[in-house]
This record gives structure tokens, C-alpha cells and sequence, in this order.
């Protein structure tokens, strides 16, 4: 049964880490469009935010702001008031990832409005462009084919593009991929690349030179991917844009995506190679 749109209200007293249904406060969404949470006690720790869309089933990370403005997060480590979007999730999660002394006071509330001041400049319907540039490892070990190409070893090589879509979330159709690979002749062995995208950081926190897969936590997360093509020879640079990709995807509140850089040809890279990455969206 689905909660009342208007002043729904949860609590909890969080009291150790959890990564279960154990003393964590876990909230129905139903047909809210938004809500606050509010941190409160004395506590030392890091408290999570969380979602799910499939009833409780998968959760990962949830992007909230502070209710006197700034800068999104997803996890904190004082008091203090947050509020949300409700953008297709069926539940809200906040849970303690580390606990020293409290309790962690937390209060939920759904609202069937939307805080306008939380998703300023998040029309849809617009135009978005995200650039990201990557550094790879300090070193010259090869890749072999399905590769992931990343800034470090052994820890996420995932990549962020920010402000692809709606700061609300929605969908948006990505329309153009450039690519720049800044080396000035093509290695022995590299053909084309993927770019593997997300709608949260992928759980599987694949490092550089890893192979990439798509392992079970991160479904919920997985929104498909694009096919970048081969890099051309332009002289000092390596080069590549792919027009009309035209590929839909639904953008979570916040206006990011993520992503693997994955490498379909086996070659040996120089090392520290720049990369960048492009894309650009139109909001539906």
C-alpha cells in the first residue's frame, strides 16, 4: 500500500553499521515527489543514503542536498537537513556504513511537491554537454580486448559525467560521443572502445585493467552502452566522434551518469595516456 503523497513521516534511531534491514530506516517512496531527511544526536559515524527500484531488492547510492543549499551527496558525517527528488525508486534507504557512539537520530518526511530551490536549473527539454578527462595509470601494462581503461589499479576506474541530463533527473536522448586520445600515432593492437554507462557509480569498482563484466550488484545500475568507434590518426592526436547515436536514457536526480571506459582491441598504452570524453543530450 502506498503512502499518502503529503507529510508521510518515518524515524529511526540508528545505532550500529548495517547493510541490511537491520536497524536502518528504510521509506516507501508510493507516489511522493520529493522529501527531506533530517540527521540529529550526538553521533560520530557516516551515515548513508540510499535507493532502490526494485521494492528492496538492490540498493545503491542516493543524491541528496542540503536543505540551505549546495553541493549533492551521498553520504554524511554530521547533523544536519537534506532534501530529494523521487524519480522512479519504490524506497529510500539510510543506514549507518560506519558507527562509533550515538544514536543517529533520523527523521523522513514525503512531500507531493517538488522543491524548486533542489533542482534549480533542471528543466527538461534542454540541451547538456559533459566532458571528462582521464588520466590512465603510470604505467605500460597492456590491455587485451574488454579491458577497462581507468585513472587507477585496483580501485574505480569509473567515470563521471556530470550535468548530462536534468538536475531533477529525466530522460534524455544522448546525441554525440567525441573521444580524444592525446598520443600522436595509434598503438599496435588498439581498435575501437565502449563506453559502458550507469545511472549510479557501479558497485563492481572496477580498476584499470580490469575486464570488465557486468556481475549481478550492478543491474539496477547498467543503462546499456556506446560504441565510440576507432580513433584516427590526426597528427599529435587521436581522434573519433559518433554522430545520431540517439540512444535513450532515463538520468537520476542529480543530472550525472557514470560509466567504463572499455578498450575492444588488446595494445600496450603509453604510460599516463590522456583521454577525453564528450557526450552531449537533449532533454525528452
Amino acid at each position: 500500500m502506498s503512502p499518502p503523497n503529503q507529510g508521510f513521516k518515518y524515524k529511526a534511531s540508528l545505532t550500529a553499521a548495517a547493510s541490511d534491514g537491520t536497524g536502518v530506516l528504510v521509506a516507501a517512496c508510493g507516489s511522493s515527489r520529493g522529501g527531506g531527511i533530517q540527521l540529529s544526536g550526538a553521533w560520530t559515524g557516516t551515515v548513508q543514503f540510499e535507493q532502490s527500484i526494485d521494492n528492496g531488492l538492490t540498493w545503491i547510492a542516493k543524491t541528496v542536498y542540503p536543505a540551505a543549499g549546495g553541493t549533492g551527496a551521498v553520504s554524511a558525517t554530521a547533523g544536519g537537513q537534506w532534501k530529494f527528488a523521487c524519480g522512479g525508486e519504490t524506497h529510500v534507504r539510510v543506514r549507518c556504513s560506519a558507527f562509533t557512539s550515538g544514536p543517529v537520530v533520523v527523521d523522513a518526511t514525503f512531500t507531493a511537491g517538488l522543491d524548486e530551490a533542489v533542482v534549480a536549473g533542471g528543466a527538461s527539454g534542454g540541451a547538456y554537454t559533459s566532458t571528462v578527462d582521464l588520466t590512465r595509470t603510470s604505467d605500460t601494462n597492456a590491455y587485451t580486448g574488454n579491458d577497462v581503461v581507468g585513472a587507477a589499479t585496483g580501485s574505480t576506474a569509473a567515470l563521471t559525467f556530470a550535468g548530462i541530463g536534468p538536475a531533477a533527473g529525466g530522460s534524455v536522448f544522448v546525441t554525440t560521443a567525441r573521444f580524444e586520445v592525446d598520443v600522436s600515432a595509434v598503438p599496435s593492437g588498439m581498435t575501437s572502445f565502449r563506453l559502458y554507462l550507469y545511472n549510479a557509480t557501479p558497485p563492481s569498482a572496477l580498476g584499470d585493467n580490469a575486464a570488465w563484466d557486468l556481475p549481478s550488484g550492478d543491474r539496477a545500475a547498467f543503462l546499456g552502452y556506446v560504441d565510440l568507434g576507432a580513433p584516427v590518426d590526426l597528427g599529435a592526436t587521436l581522434y573519433v566522434e559518433t554522430l545520431q547515436i540517439n540512444k535513450q536514457v532515463v538520468v537520476p536526480f542529480g543530472g550525472a551518469l557514470y560509466g567504463y571506459l572499455v578498450t575492444n582491441g588488446g595494445y600496450t598504452p603509453a604510460s599516463g595516456t590522456v583521454f577525453k570524453l564528450v557526450l552531449h543530450s537533449v532533454g525528452i
